[in-house]
């Protein structure tokens, strides 16, 4: 149900003479030899590929450089990456000269495991003093995550937990505590894993009320597209999930009225959610066809409640707000005031038509998150990525950010009702 764009990170190396730096972090290296080169490193940060500070997420803090070959000291190169600065100049002095070089490029986290790495794998290059050589390197991830979102989580459920079991018995697992509606990660998952993944809601007592289980294997590189469903006693756990680069498998479940959308009809798209501006909410979508549209019914679901509109008609390329109340930028209001009463704690948003057929779903969910949703400061909206304007990529936080513009006619909101 889920995709996104190939994401990479990508590292051009110049070999040769010695370029001034725009920073230097790593230690010049030692060895016989009969001369010695310099390697200086242009690291690019592409966009959206999910770095983080979050100490839980699969990120990355430092690209590292090992350098070995005959008649040398091998030797480790590493340099903090700082998240607010995408684009990274270095020079490595003092190479001893030599044509078997060989390099070997990576990230790593906090805890020393390698997160990306180069999608050659170890390249051996000839070091020549007073010649300078391009070499072009792209890292790719070697690790990734699995996205939990649970919802109409019962009061009887005091804990939610998971746990992927790969083949060789290795154990990620996460456990959170009840609340309607959970997000919650289960990070730093190799590359290509294969195993079991189980997800469970346990009483205050540790009796299991809910369980389920199926095969999956975690891909860092590709979309694969996964489709789980459940028996669970008492009552039934769907799930559905994908795998998103670089690494990231979104799991959806409900124990309520929420319904996870196997498939999205797409015909519209959820572009803009304000949940912050409280009595100011208002949800946006999209018309992508290249004819205008026209709906005599359509229903907005918020979290298993469905909402009545009529008459919703949409040009082509064209954009249409539903809001709490009556505003110059809302197309269509409520007469019930909390008709779309949005929370900061994660909502499931979903527009059906009047057959109840799901044309476009998004769940998610704000505040301090680990799932990569935009964190909010004040009255602002989210918005969806003009990239990303389609039902599979609107379900991942990391195609979404935060409005920086402000409402005309509303100081101190910011956002861009019908792309203002």
């Amino acid at each position: 149900m889920f995709c996104t764009k190939k994401q990479f990170v990508s590292l051009s190396v110049i070999l040769g003479m010695e370029i001034a730096a725009a920073v230097s972090c790593g230690r010049v290296p030692t060895g016989v030899s009969h001369g010695t080169g310099d390697v200086e490193i242009h690291v690019q940060l592409a966009d959206g590929i999910g770095k983080t500070a979050a100490r839980e997420k699969t990120g990355f803090d430092s690209l590292v450089v090992e350098v070995s070959g005959t008649e040398m000291i091998p030797f480790r190169w590493a340099c903090a990456i700082d998240p607010a600065q995408l684009f990274l100049i270095d020079t490595i002095s003092g190479i001893p000269t030599g044509s078997d070089r060989e390099f070997r490029i990576t990230t790593i986290n906090r805890a020393g495991e390698v997160i990306h790495e180069d999608s050659a794998g170890v390249r051996t290059i000839r070091i020549d003093p007073n010649v300078t050589t391009l070499l072009q390197v792209v890292l790719v991830p070697v690790r990734g995550s699995i996205y939990l979102q649970i919802g109409g989580v019962p009061t009887a459920v005091d804990t939610l937990g998971a746990v992927f079991t790969g083949d060789d018995g290795k154990q990620w697992t996460a456990a959170v505590p009840r609340s309607p509606k959970v997000f919650v990660s289960i990070d730093g998952i190799p590359h290509n894993t294969h195993g079991i993944l189980i997800v469970a809601g346990f009483t205050v007592g540790g009796d299991t009320l809910y369980r389920a289980s199926s095969e999956l294997r975690v891909s860092a590189r590709s979309t694969n597209g996964v489709q789980l469903s459940f028996e669970t006693t008492p009552g039934g756990l769907a799930l559905s999930g994908t795998l998103q680069l670089p690494g990231a498998t979104a799991v959806s479940g409900s124990l309520g009225a929420m319904e996870v959308a196997e498939t999205e009809r797409g015909d519209l798209v959820i572009t803009e959610i304000m949940y912050a501006a409280n009595d100011s909410e208002y949800i946006e979508i999209f018309n992508p066809q290249e004819v205008g549209v026209v709906f005599d019914s359509l229903y907005v679901d918020i979290d298993g409640t469905r909402r009545l509109f009529t008459d919703v008609q949409i040009e082509a390329a064209g954009y249409y707000v539903f809001g709490r109340q009556a505003l110059p930028w809302v197309d269509a209001a409520s007469t019930v005031k909390s008709a779309l009463d949005l929370s900061a704690n994660g909502n499931w948003v979903t527009l059906r038509s009047k057959e109840g057929v799901i044309i476009d779903q998004v769940i998610f969910t704000g505040g301090n998150n680990d799932l990569e949703w935009p964190r909010i400061s004040g009255k602002a909206s989210i918005c969806l990525q003009a990239g990303n304007y389609n039902c599979p990529d609107n379900n991942f936080g990391r195609n979404w950010l935060a409005a920086s513009t402000v409402i005309e006619g509303a100081p101190g909101q910011m956002g861009t009702p019908h792309a203002l």
